[in-house]
């Protein structure tokens, strides 16, 4: 009995080996056919995406060295400008830009659509360029305010109607501290002017070359009056209060001047002993500056010191009613106002004083005819 259970056993075994290696022998070139298939498409494949991924690879550390150069050759520039604050903002407006680029490249590459690439690349361009117009702008006109210099921190401008003293000057825009409005005294008021103005707009730089600028005062008198001794009058008090205000800055002028002259000597003599490449850029366009503002200072003290400068200019107009008098003088940007303000009150007050000297105003005068006729003048 056991026998038989033992040869019923070895006869199945033998069965469902039989069976297996029939299965086996009957699918090996099956199977033997679909791994070459699948290996065949595999070098198929590779043999078309690798040339693309090689591409790509390339692109990235492309991409990396690129912003690698930018970066110290930016970094040296915008040191040497002395503007690090700006290069900060402008070389990440440039590194995500160079990435974006660098993926959508990758991507058209490896999925082998490359006019489509270009032609999304321009479309997307375009799109941006219209989207982002405004800013553009900003940042253009950015890019000329710092390397044109058309003006500077703490110049006096105006531009679009909007006249102030530049305190900040940003990327997308300038801070200016706003004047009042028809006065040149400060308004306490902060005016955000959008650096596009630049490029569309005249922009009046009063004190590019120096913080003295030529100011005028307008007064009109009666042709019944005496034009030559209020002619003489308003060109003495013009003079004394001038030379009043040029005295009380002299010395501040003076001592500037020579303060900037002796750091320009310093740095200039730090620059020639300076061994330290960076540190020697750095002090070179200290110079630079220290020299701009050390010739505006020189120009401030000549006009200050020369008699040319000094003496004010008095011309006469005749208008329909009345001789007007403009008197032109210098002033420091500052007391404008003060000086003005001084000159028409000294006027006022003089005027009062003599009877040939009449302040013309808009008015009607009722003249007796010797037949009784009223005439109306």
């Amino acid at each position: 009995m056991k026998r038989k259970r033992w040869l019923f056993l070895v006869g199945t075994l033998l069965f469902l080996g039989a069976v297996v290696l029939t299965g086996v022998y009957y699918y090996q070139r099956l199977f033997k056919d679909t791994i070459a298939e699948n290996i065949n498409a595999f070098y198929g494949k590779a043999g078309v995406y690798f040339p693309r991924l090689l591409i790509i690879v390339f692109i990235i550390f492309g991409t990396k060295l690129l912003l690698h150069v930018t970066d110290n050759v930016l970094h040296k520039y915008f040191h040497y400008m002395d503007m690090e604050r700006e290069y900060y903002s402008f070389f990440t407006l440039v590194k995500y830009l160079s990435w974006f680029i660098a993926i959508l490249a990758s991507v058209s590459i490896f999925f082998g659509n490359i006019g489509a690439w270009l032609t999304s690349l321009g479309l997307m361009g375009f799109g941006i360029t219209f989207a982002l117009q405004k800013p553009i702008l900003n940042f253009v006109g950015w890019l000329t305010i710092l390397f044109v210099k058309t003006y500077t921190l703490e110049d006096r401008i105006s531009i679009n109607g909007l006249r102030g003293d530049v305190v900040e000057i940003r990327m997308m825009y300038t801070v200016l501290d706003g004047l009042l409005e028809n006065s040149d005294e400060l308004s306490g008021k902060t005016i955000t002017v959008p650096n596009e103005m630049v490029l569309t707009s005249a922009v009046v730089n009063f004190t590019k070359t120096g913080y003295f600028v030529w100011d005028e005062v307008s007064v009109q008198i009666t042709y019944e009056s005496d034009w030559k001794a209020a002619f003489t009058m308003l060109e003495d008090i013009t003079q004394r209060i001038m030379e009043s205000y040029l005295e009380g800055i002299r010395p501040k002028i003076i001592s500037h001047h020579h303060n900037l002259v002796d750091l320009f000597h310093e740095l200039r003599k730090q620059h020639s002993e300076e061994e330290d490449e960076e540190k020697k850029t750095q002090l070179h366009h200290q110079l630079k500056q220290i020299h701009h503002d050390k010739e505006k200072a020189a120009s401030d003290r000549e006009k200050i010191n020369s008699e040319r400068f000094r003496k004010p200019i008095v011309r006469v107009a005749l208008l329909e009613s009345a001789v007007e008098l403009n008197v032109r003088y210098l002033a420091y940007y500052k007391n404008l106002r003060s000086i003005k303000s001084d000159i028409y009150h000294t006027f006022l007050d003089r005027t009062k004083k003599r009877k040939d000297i009449e302040i013309a105003y808009p008015h009607l005068q009722l003249v007796v005819g010797k037949e009784g006729r009223n005439i109306l003048r």
